[in-house]
């Protein structure tokens, strides 16, 4: 569990809303659909990864965005995608503080989630665990963990 908590911090520690840029060729699209909001306030947080290194690390998302909350269900389509090995990790920010808030004992206080709905036991998982392969477009629902 506590390694799940380093990663959250690390990944969540600063919710600047940015894109990176590529050289390849961007061919296709990703609808993200987040569900099992419990609270209607705050913000989702989507972060895409496009390398196994940088996951799920905060600065090394290929394209991460914000949408505020306002039902129990999110849904975002990232456009112009190169085709390719994805990871995707999301935060549900309530408190809208720019970071994943924890409790006493180091468990996330905010709901999260990964691609594949991967649902982590005592570590985040590898990019390889919750990769996905975009060769046209896709859909992946992620259903929001909360301990």
């Amino acid at each position: 569990m506590s390694s799940i908590v380093l990663v959250l911090m690390t990944m969540f520690s600063t919710l600047n809303v940015t894109n990176s840029s590529t050289t390849l060729e961007a061919s296709t699209t990703l609808e993200v659909n987040v569900t099992n909001i419990k609270t209607i306030k705050g913000y989702i947080v989507i972060s895409i990864y496009n390398d196994a290194e940088k996951f799920p690390k905060d600065d090394g998302y290929y394209k991460k965005i914000k949408i505020k909350v306002k039902k129990t269900s999110v849904k975002y389509t990232f456009k112009d995608l190169p085709k390719g090995d994805y990871a995707i990790a999301l935060l549900h920010d309530v408190n809208s503080d720019n970071k994943c808030n924890f409790n006493f004992f180091g468990i996330p206080k905010e709901g999260f989630g990964f691609s594949k709905n991967f649902k982590p036991r005592f570590s985040a998982p590898t990019f390889n665990k919750v990769k996905i392969n975009l060769k046209s477009k896709h859909k992946e629902t992620i259903d929001l963990i909360h301990y």
